[in-house]
């Protein structure tokens, strides 16, 4: 009897472990970034996977202001006049998922004493502000959920008065993580063909 009873346990614990599944995610969104030596882009051009909504801003190739292997852009350009980017296409989210944006960021601050701030802002769902530190890279993250299925814009905002240095922002990316699983038909095999060999060695051991 207390080999059947360790029987039916092992199998139950198989079941518990089939029915929970890995929920890897999946990046929907990133900057695309063209690789480049520096170069400026004034308003309506597109770069990468985002465009130059308003003033002007600057690219620069992989490394740059301590963004270690990432193309970055330079917020507040070479034009005298605060930059704003925009993804050209809306990013379509479903209730069903858990997102989660990340990116690095730095600042160009090598001539002047200000202080660099851009605007990061999602739709309705995310609105942040991050604070440039010159040659010094951090990373942003955080995740997001929707209500109801959505289609939003991502766009990353200097904020304050022009100096030619702003936030830089590279490695821009969306990821998203199903919220619930559905077990596959393999899975469902294996929990009924657990719950019938749990239901015969009861009938045995009546």
């Amino acid at each position: 009897m207390k080999k059947s009873l360790v029987a039916v346990s092992f199998l139950l614990c198989l079941v518990s472990i089939a029915v929970t599944p890995v929920r890897a995610a999946t990046m929907i969104f990133s900057d695309g970034f063209p690789t480049t030596n520096h170069s400026v882009f004034n308003a309506g051009p597109t770069i990468g996977n985002f465009s130059v909504s308003s003033g002007c801003v600057d690219l620069y190739p992989p490394s740059s202001f301590g963004l270690t292997g990432t193309r970055s852009v330079d917020l507040d350009g070479s034009c005298w006049r605060t930059g704003t980017i925009t993804s050209t296409e809306a990013i379509s989210l479903s209730p069903d998922f858990l997102y989660t944006l990340t990116f690095d960021y730095s600042s160009n601050n090598n001539t002047y004493a200000f202080v660099h701030r851009a605007e990061v802002i999602l739709g309705s769902v995310l609105d942040a502000t991050v604070t440039g530190q010159t040659n010094f890279s951090k990373t942003f993250s955080e995740n997001f959920t929707v209500t109801d299925v959505s289609n939003f814009h991502l766009i990353f905002k200097e904020l304050g008065l022009s100096d030619q240095e702003g936030v830089v922002v590279g490695g821009i990316k969306i990821s998203s993580t199903p919220l619930t699983s559905v077990p596959e038909p393999a899975t469902w095999a294996l929990i009924l063909s657990g719950i019938g060999a749990a239901a015969i060695m009861r009938r045995r051991r009546a």
